[in-house]
């Protein structure tokens, strides 16, 4: 990760898109005071980035299907108080995105888990038989 540290705002934005990070400002100021992932530690691609800067207002974000690493990051960071409810990824927060928050605001996120269906395709049914199959030709 790049130290981004004591950058404008907006050159964090290109800096940051040219890596293809998704980046989560967390207050309304020009300068940034604090990041993470810290400067030097290994990112991923679309990863979020958070960064704090030196404004007065804290806006919350929409996190509809932010995963509860996600979430968790957005805490350390802010220091506003969340209740986590469930696993998986966020389908429902108990405050309106962009709404002002500071430390005194809680906030219930409710998560539920990602159900992913696999499609099981001829090849997949035959793929015991077909190796036996080709064994004992």
């Amino acid at each position: 990760m790049p130290n981004i540290l004591n950058k404008n705002i907006n050159e964090v934005k290109t800096i940051l898109n040219d890596y293809g990070f998704e980046l989560i400002d967390i207050s309304d100021g020009v300068n940034v005071i604090d990041q993470f992932p810290k400067p030097g530690d290994t990112i991923y691609s679309n990863q979020k980035v958070f960064i704090l800067t030196n404004g007065n207002n804290t806006y919350l974000p929409d996190f509809k299907n932010w995963t509860r690493k996600d979430i968790i990051n957005y805490w350390n960071m802010s220091k506003i108080p969340i209740v986590i409810d469930g696993f998986g990824v966020v389908y429902e927060q108990s405050l309106s995105p962009n709404t002002i928050v500071d430390t005194n605001t809680e906030i219930t996120v409710k998560l539920h888990e990602i159900n992913y269906v696999e499609e099981k395709t001829e090849t997949q049914e035959t793929t015991t038989e077909d190796i036996e199959d080709t064994e004992n030709e």
